[in-house]
């Protein structure tokens, strides 16, 4: 099982924050204005709860649900965004699978 989620930086998830509540005062027309052109973020330290993916588990979900399924449930989203835009293949993440 990995430590941490396997994020490929796309930035896709930076630039699909409509509708994300705990996102609203960052956003401009879609994009987070804290998202640098080479897609990391200016803010990286000090960014939302919802924007760190092992954290958020951790304080959150831990409980629930396993890691795996955690990052697996983010993984689809992340590639769904992927194929709507159109992105590189390089950038997919493949599923993990479940011990």
């Amino acid at each position: 099982m990995l430590d941490n989620f396997p994020c490929t930086a796309c930035g896709l998830c930076c630039k699909s924050i409509n509708g994300v509540k705990e996102l609203e005062e960052f956003n401009l027309n879609g994009v987070c204005i804290h998202l640098a052109d080479d897609n990391t973020c200016r803010t990286y330290e000090n960014r939302p709860m919802v924007c760190r993916v092992d954290e958020y588990y951790e304080r959150f979900l831990k409980k629930y649900m396993s890691k795996a399924k955690y990052y697996n449930e983010n993984i689809k989203v992340c590639n769904a965004l992927q194929d709507k835009f159109k992105v590189d293949k390089k950038y997919k993440i493949n599923l993990i699978k479940e011990i």
